[in-house]
């Protein structure tokens, strides 16, 4: 076994430190450019080939390839996008200032409304899971299950800037405070 790693060892090739001179986005160049929306976008999110974006005016929208489609679910900024549901029935669940969480069906082409804050605006919409979505209302922390349909307080401490752990989804950042769910 020693023979082997040291074997191991000789084949081994001590590569130079990574370094960068200079800016090297300066040395990259646009193959192509193409325009999906004329407002800002204010949320992103991928699922494989797809991006898709919210913008300032309330609008949704997808892109994939040299391709682009948009709609306006909402009247007020989009502060959040993620993608549900399978490759068959794949979806976007969009968050905005307005207070409404609407769900567009893409293979469909239809928008449903699956929650409504009644006093405040939803500043952020974080996917904890495949069917559970933290939403950051102005006093609160909601948890938006899709399967139960059902929305339920988790916290009484509110913030636009929620986290969730890569790989533990009971550990979440609301602000600078970290908070398991367990």
């Amino acid at each position: 076994t020693l023979e082997s790693v040291v074997a191991e060892t000789y084949e081994v090739v001590d590569e130079p430190t990574y370094t960068t001179s200079g800016n090297i986005l300066a040395k990259l160049k646009m193959t192509s450019e193409s325009v999906v929306t004329t407002s800002t976008i204010t949320s992103m999110e991928t699922y494989w080939d797809f991006v898709g974006f919210g913008t300032a005016d309330g609008g949704v929208g997808v892109h994939v390839g040299s391709s682009n489609i948009s709609w306006r679910p909402h009247n007020a900024e989009v502060t959040g996008i993620a993608f549900c549901g399978e490759s068959s029935d794949l979806c976007i669940l969009s968050s905005s200032l307005d207070g409404a969480v609407r769900r567009s069906y893409l293979a469909r082409q239809s928008v449903l409304l699956e929650y409504r804050e009644d006093d405040s605006a939803i500043g952020c919409m974080v996917k904890r899971n495949g069917s559970d979505f933290l939403l950051g209302c102005d006093s609160t922390v909601r948890l938006l299950d899709l399967r139960r349909r059902k929305v339920t307080t988790l916290l009484r401490q509110g913030g636009s800037r929620i986290g969730v752990h890569p790989t533990d989804a009971n550990l979440i950042s609301v602000g600078a405070c970290i908070f398991d769910l367990r």
